[in-house]
This record gives structure tokens, C-alpha cells and sequence, in this order.
């Protein structure tokens, strides 16, 4: 009768363990499909957050600042999956991604910031040739600082360089 009863037990454990092993099993695959189905929507949040990013920068510091805001998610995303090694690859990837994207993007930025620069330059001494033409004319001190303090091209000689000043070059 002992036996019959150790037999029996022996018999419910064993059963209950490949139960359980099977339910162990089940819940691993659909924490897998629930990981996948997941990080493919972070995902394509992420690919979305980028674009848009691209399409709010106006200065190149703008761009530090997205990049910035893109690298803490892509962080987050990293940190979420950490135990799914099967999405690390695509993670890097997309981190070098974007850190490539956004220094590309800078240097456009720049390029073209320093492209204004220099028109904006340009149409200043155009300016500052014609002033400088246009005091040789005067005779007196009064007539010279009347004309300062009231031509347009003065104070648009000025404007220009307020300009030149907030797009960050302060030597001209």
C-alpha cells in the first residue's frame, strides 16, 4: 500500500512539474509575442519621433537639443527590452542612426547659417561703401550727425549687424 501510494505521488509530481514546465514554456512565447508586438510599435514611435524632430529644427542648436531628446528614448527603449537580446541590434543600429542623421542635418544647418551670414555681410558693406560715399559730402559735424541719426541706410547697416550677431557671429 506504501508503494502504491509513493508510486502515485511520485506519479501527480511528475505530472504537475511537465504541467508546469508547459505552462512555463507558454508564458515565455507569449512574452515574446507581446515583446515583439511592442517594440515594433516603440519602435516605429521612434522612426516617427525623428522625422518629426527634423521638421522642427531651425538652428543647429536645435539639433543638439533633438538629438539629445531622440538618444534619452532610444535609452528607454534599450532599457525596456534589455532581457530580449534579439532587438539589441536594431536598437544600435538605430542610435547610430540617428546620431548620424542629426550630424549631417547640424553641418546643413551650419552650412546654410553661415551662408546667410555671409549674404547678409555682403549686403551690409554694400551698404557702408554708400555711407561712406555719401559723408564725404558733408561739411560740418551737425549735417554728419543728422544724417547718422535719420538715414534708412544706417539704420539698416545696423539691423544687418544685429543680424549677423544672432546668427552667432560676432566678429564682423
Amino acid at each position: 500500500q506504501t508503494t502504491r501510494i509513493l508510486d502515485f505521488t511520485a506519479h501527480v509530481l511528475s505530472r504537475l512539474n511537465a504541467l508546469l514546465a508547459h505552462l512555463k514554456n507558454r508564458q515565455n512565447s507569449i512574452r515574446t509575442v507581446e515583446a515583439d508586438a511592442e517594440f515594433a510599435s516603440r519602435f516605429k514611435l521612434l522612426s516617427q519621433a525623428l522625422t518629426a524632430a527634423l521638421s522642427q529644427i531651425q538652428t543647429p542648436e536645435d539639433c543638439d537639443t533633438q538629438q539629445a531628446r531622440l538618444l534619452g528614448m532610444v535609452e528607454q527603449l534599450e532599457s525596456r527590452f534589455a532581457t530580449f537580446d534579439q532587438f539589441l541590434a536594431e536598437i544600435y543600429l538605430k542610435r547610430d542612426e540617428i546620431t548620424t542623421t542629426f550630424e549631417n542635418y547640424k553641418q546643413t544647418q551650419l552650412s546654410a547659417q553661415q551662408k546667410r551670414i555671409e549674404n547678409i555681410a555682403s549686403a551690409a558693406d554694400v551698404s557702408l561703401k554708400s555711407i561712406e560715399h555719401r559723408i564725404q559730402k558733408f561739411e560740418t559735424m551737425d549735417a554728419l550727425n543728422r544724417y547718422f541719426a535719420s538715414d534708412a541706410m544706417v539704420q539698416k547697416v545696423r539691423q544687418l549687424s544685429g543680424q549677423i550677431r544672432e546668427l552667432g557671429d560676432s566678429v564682423r
